[in-house]
């Protein structure tokens, strides 16, 4: 059953909920009965979804907001909400586990108006009231201190590109497209699976902004392979990418 009260939200016309084994979704059947699913929405975040701290996960709290449900939770031994994690029902994703500074903690989480706009407000216990995803930069600052902006750090692990089977490949390239900011940029690397393996692809910055296309030699063996991003400077979009590689003795194949 839910383990929080704060994390049931009606989320259109489904109910969400933190439970000992995950999120689980609720929808309306017929006589408008609620509906339960045996796999939680969660699983494919399980790992996180183990980190929460069981002791204190009575003090989770959630709000539904621009199609999004997100989920404040105290991960890796945390007595408090130090991280929220995302869920994007119009791509029907988990988007993004958000984590804070040191000190800051998501006690409780509310949705109001912001310039017309509804906004997630996350309330510290301390006395802090911040709006959520608003800059380029992290504002922050204990509520007796002076804000400071901090680089909000993202990561992206794209999916494990094998090309339907578990034959070893020679991946030759990715092609990535950016949209970067002024003076920002991108760390990229490549994973290799069975041999394991990794590597650094040169970096991407730009001073003024741009879309910029970025060929990527990898030419490493592997079964499957993984991209990673971290944003390095202020912030950016990845528009698409593209990995292509041969199966030994077959023509070269290519994955979005």
């Amino acid at each position: 059953g839910c383990l929080s009260r704060r994390t049931i939200k009606q989320c259109g016309s489904n109910v969400c909920f933190l439970a000992d084994t995950g999120v689980y979704m609720l929808q309306p059947g017929y006589e408008l009965a609620l509906r339960g699913n045996w796999e939680p929405l969660s699983s494919k975040i399980d790992p996180t979804v183990r980190r929460i701290n069981a002791t204190s996960i009575g003090g989770a709290s959630a709000v539904y907001c621009n199609n999004r449900y997100y989920l404040a939770v105290p991960l890796d031994g945390s007595t408090r909400n130090n991280a929220i994690l995302v869920y994007n029902f119009l791509i029907q994703e988990w988007e993004s586990v958000d984590t804070f500074p040191a000190g800051f903690y998501a006690d409780f989480l509310e949705v109001a108006l912001l310039n017309n706009t509804l906004t997630v407000f996350l309330i510290s216990s301390d006395g802090g009231l911040y709006a959520y995803e608003q800059n380029e930069m992290d504002d922050f600052g204990r509520a007796d201190q002076a804000a400071s902006q901090q680089l909000i750090d993202a990561r992206l692990l794209t999916r494990r590109y094998k090309f339907g089977n578990n034959d070893v490949k020679y991946f030759h390239r990715g092609i990535v497209n950016y949209k970067l900011n002024a003076n920002s940029g991108f760390r990229a690397k490549a994973y290799m699976y069975n041999s394991d393996s990794s590597k650094d692809l040169t970096s991407c910055t730009t001073v003024l902004p741009n879309n910029i296309t970025r060929p990527y030699l990898i030419r490493r063996r592997g079964y499957a392979m993984e991209l990673e991003f971290t944003n390095t400077a202020n912030r950016g979009q990845i528009i698409n990418l593209t990995v292509s590689g041969s199966i030994f003795g077959q023509k070269t194949m290519a994955q979005r």
